[in-house]
């Protein structure tokens, strides 16, 4: 006989597989229940239910996988008709009522029953359940909230499904709030209404005003919402037609592939929080997840620093070397500087880091910084490091702020200016200057050429590195990456033959794939890539002539 001292030290997920067994198809009987009730008060007492809603709720639990599990479903387990079942409704609903469980309404008016993920993970685990309390947030705390739950459903670690429930339950919690309750007076739909919420939270995380397909695609299936973004293209969808959407402008035209909140849906929405309001700014987030691992050579010494700030810019070890410069009195930021010949691997490098490191990446067009109107390049500038300011006061890691082909923008200022355009130069680069030493987060600036570096430029990027052009050891390892079918002595040839740069050697990788389309012949032409090599630069044959005819 089980005793209850027994009962006490089996984890929770052993008891409910044995009321389960003992349970099944035995059609709600006395004696069927009477034999677990030592495992149902067990339970009971653990969650603060009682045995009879222990005994639902262990149900409830076995069948978690199912999506559509509902009141026909807990019928079936015990072999009897759905009435019967309703007979223990007020059990379920106290379930509810505890949060051990979510009544959803599917379009049939049918309920569907699902398991919290907090409910399900402690289960589990063998852990205490800790309610998930919404109640009476602040509004920051309410927008970092649905960030989070945001960005949990594009891991894939809850369903959309739960995603709208945990919504509902964040508004309802917290009806003191204004965002709620303009959003409750739009009478919109679950798809709607999660549209139009991860528009406000792009853009109040992130100040992103040029909203495009593929910021859905991480929580909308992709195919599914090509179909619905044609309402966006075509300025049909319900959010348009309320005047909260609107299209996006590109270098002062309109794009109907570009979408954005209005300034009607602002003043609704974000009356209670302090945000930036975007200027003509290009700046793309790039989720850490989002970016395609790639096998980069580099000779040992890029590879040792790249290495060294991969280390420093992990989470557990960033807060730290941050806190101890700042007791020491030094500036807390990392700016960095990648230089060196075009196609080196520059770019790349930043992302790899990204992605190795967890963090997103805010990518600066930074030709678009420039305007031809007084005072808005500097306003330009100051928005793209407010963006980031914000960006890292929302999020668990601060990303990277990429300038990329900053050469425009890290020139050597013109002493003595007297023309308008110059004067704007130097202010912009004094703005730029006084943010990098300011700066708190992770900076990292690309540039094909240092000999025009302002020395104030220089003194401000803790790490500087160098990205020369691949040695032929290292060209040949590049050459085996992107044309994996190549022996060993072609690229040997190759790599001691030309002297290319890793983004040429794709450029030649890529017109081998585009011939192999075109000719339906997917083996590879020694002479054809020769022929490209030779044909890689305008009017020039890059040769290293080192013992290759």
């Amino acid at each position: 006989m089980t005793t209850s001292t027994t009962l006490q030290n089996l984890p929770i997920i052993v008891l409910i597989d044995q009321v389960i067994d003992k349970t099944k198809d035995e059609q709600l009987s006395k004696k069927s229940i009477n034999s677990v009730m030592p495992q149902l008060k067990e339970i009971g007492a653990r969650l603060g239910v009682t045995p009879y809603q222990a005994l639902m709720f262990s149900v409830i639990v076995n069948g978690f996988d199912d999506n559509s599990f509902d009141v026909r479903d807990l019928a079936r387990h015990f072999d009897v008709s759905s009435v019967k079942i309703l007979i223990y409704w007020a059990d379920i609903e106290e379930l509810k009522n505890r949060r051990l469980i979510r009544l959803l309404e599917k379009e049939d008016r049918e309920l569907n029953i699902v398991l919290p993920h907090n409910v399900l993970d402690s289960i589990r685990g063998n852990r205490e359940i800790i309610d998930v309390n919404y109640r009476d947030m602040t509004v920051d705390a309410w927008f970092a909230e649905l960030n989070r739950l945001l960005q949990m459903c594009a891991n894939n670690e809850i369903s959309r499904t739960e995603l709208m429930e945990e919504i509902r339950m964040l508004k309802k919690d917290n009806l003191q709030l204004k965002v709620v309750q303009e959003l409750n007076k739009q009478n919109m739909d679950d798809m709607e209404e999660l549209v139009l919420l991860n528009f406000i939270n792009l853009f109040v995380q992130y100040g992103d005003n040029q909203v495009m397909e593929h910021n859905f695609t991480e929580i909308f299936n992709l195919r599914n919402f090509r179909a619905y973004s044609f309402l966006f293209e075509t300025g049909k969808h319900p959010l348009f037609v309320k005047g909260l959407v609107e299209h996006g402008c590109v270098d002062g035209l309109v794009e109907t592939n570009v979408w954005r909140l209005t300034k009607k849906a602002k003043e609704l929405f974000l009356s209670e929080i302090e945000y930036n309001e975007p200027t003509n700014v290009s700046s793309d987030v790039r989720k850490s997840g989002t970016i395609t691992p790639k096998m980069l050579y580099f000779n040992p010494s890029v590879t040792k620093q790249i290495h060294q700030l991969e280390t420093v810019l992990q989470k557990a070890h960033f807060q730290i070397v941050q806190d101890r410069l700042q007791n020491h009195g030094m500036r807390r930021g990392f700016t960095c500087i990648f230089y060196g010949h075009p196609g080196t691997g520059k770019t790349e490098a930043a992302l790899q880091l990204a992605r190795n490191t967890g963090r997103d990446i805010m990518m600066v067009d930074v030709p678009n910084l420039r305007s031809k109107w007084v005072g808005d390049t500097e306003k330009n500038i100051k928005a793209v490091f407010d963006r980031y300011r914000s960006a890292c006061k929302n999020m668990d890691l601060a990303p990277i702020l990429l300038f990329n082909e900053a050469d425009a923008v890290l020139c050597k200022r013109n002493e003595g200016a007297t023309r308008s355009v110059d004067k704007m130069e130097n202010t912009m680069q004094n703005i730029i200057l006084q943010e990098m030493e300011d700066f708190e987060g992770i900076m990292i600036a690309t540039t094909n050429l240092t000999n025009n570096l302002d020395p104030a430029f220089e003194r401000r990027f803790l790490y500087k590195i160098e990205f020369p052009k691949p040695t032929p050891a290292e060209s040949r390892h590049i050459w085996h990456a992107m044309l994996p079918d190549l022996n060993e002595e072609c690229t040997l040839e190759l790599a001691g033959r030309y002297d290319f740069s890793g983004g040429q050697i794709e450029n030649i990788a890529r017109k081998q794939i585009v011939n192999s389309i075109l000719t339906g012949d997917e083996a590879i032409s020694l002479d054809l890539i020769r022929e490209a090599c030779e044909n890689e630069r305008f009017n020039t044959k890059t040769v290293r002539h080192i013992g290759f005819n």
